[in-house]
């Protein structure tokens, strides 16, 4: 099924050569019902001429577009414009059913066992229960998998290759009083493309376990950010075995619980974006790197003379190439670094828009020789 600005053509058998089956004036139409009755279905939705999904019409029974795949093997397959398009999938309870939405526009869908997805800007998975478990992976050379579990209810897998960010929105049914817990892996082999993973983990105990190569991260979404999220970098600690050479870029401000770089792996915050990194621990091993580059970082517990000791080996007489905490933007000069101070050494109620408590541990970045973190030398 594929549009343009006005019409809407269903074809069918779409190898070697398609068969146009309807064309339709999309204004003419409220909604449209594919029927797969029975045998392996493949249903293509196809945006790159235009959405081909009618206006939901309020209070109708069913979304405009509702396919159901029924018996055999079906197969939702997705292609947008990755300038543009936003695709979310939001499987049921019942897992084979569940609710797409492109750019706005929705449908359902009955009796699916696996999703395509290629061309998107965003694509979105929005899992149906508490404590979720998922796994971002590479499936070959050109596609990522992920493969999840929701409650008791294995989801039907995606398969997805050119996609900007792909956001795992694992929240639904949440509660701050709620003993949930939600686990996502990437794994050890990397990711095709390179897409930007984002959490909203929600409350509970979760964990982001990043295992793979140069994996983009963001987790600073909905009202409380990564505050119930530790990401590891490098290891999954529940599970026995060795530790990867991760590495993990992070483009925006975060707010996490734990955050714990394993040895080998190296974590890394943009030069000149001047955000903050705020956790209530952050554990750096032997061998391991954080790179604030240009940014701050805000420890709500921990022992001061441990980051102490972590700038001083990053610093590296100067050189800020060593293990521990390092600045990449200071590398080479001396006009700038980082800083290390309590709280109450800062004396001020809040720093890099987050608010300080007493026992907080602050590491800004700033000239070389501010010594009350005014940005000016003192």
């Amino acid at each position: 099924m594929q549009g343009s600005v006005s019409t809407v053509q269903v074809l069918k058998d779409l190898s070697p050569q398609p068969q146009v089956m309807a064309e339709v004036p999309l204004t003419d139409l409220t909604s449209i019902k594919i029927d797969g009755a029975g045998g392996n279905d493949t249903l293509t939705v196809d945006l790159t001429g235009g959405n081909p999904i009618p206006a939901t019409i309020a209070g109708a029974t069913h979304r405009a577009l509702w396919f159901i795949g029924g018996s055999g093997t079906n197969t939702l397959d997705l292609k947008g414009t990755q300038a543009s398009s936003l695709g979310s999938y939001r499987p049921e309870t019942s897992p084979r059913n569940g609710v797409l939405t492109f750019d706005s526009k929705s449908g359902e869908f009955t009796d699916v066992d696996a999703v395509t997805a290629s061309n998107f800007l965003q694509l979105s998975l929005v899992t149906p229960n508490i404590n979720d478990t998922v796994t971002v992976g590479k499936l070959n050379d050109q596609q990522n998998r992920v493969t999840a579990t929701s409650g008791s209810a294995a989801l039907m897998p995606i398969d997805f290759d050119h996609v900007t960010r792909l956001f795992l929105n694992l929240s639904t049914g949440e509660s701050i009083t709620d003993s949930s817990s939600d686990k996502v892996t990437v794994s050890s082999d990397g990711l095709v493309g390179a897409p930007v993973i984002r959490v909203r983990a929600g409350s509970g105990a979760n964990s982001l376990n990043v295992l793979g190569p140069s994996t983009d991260i963001d987790a600073n979404f909905g009202k409380l950010g990564g505050q119930y999220l530790t990401v590891n970098v490098g290891k999954d600690p529940s599970i026995q075995g060795s530790t990867y050479p991760a590495i993990v870029n992070i483009p925006s401000t975060q707010l996490l619980d734990l955050l714990h770089v394993f040895n080998g792996s190296r974590l890394n915050l943009p030069t000149g974006a001047y955000k903050v990194l705020a956790a209530r621990d952050v554990q750096i091993e032997t061998g391991a790197t954080l790179d604030l580059a240009s940014n701050d970082m805000i420890v709500r517990s921990g022992d001061i003379a441990r980051f102490r000791s972590l700038l001083y080996s990053g610093y590296n007489n100067g050189t800020w190439t060593g293990k521990g905490i390092v600045s990449s933007a200071s590398a080479g000069g001396d006009l700038t670094m980082l800083g290390l101070a309590s709280s109450a050494e800062v004396n001020k109620s809040e720093y890099s828009g987050q608010a300080l408590q007493p026992t907080d541990i602050v590491i800004r970045y700033s000239i070389t020789g501010d010594l009350n973190y005014d940005k000016v030398m003192s």
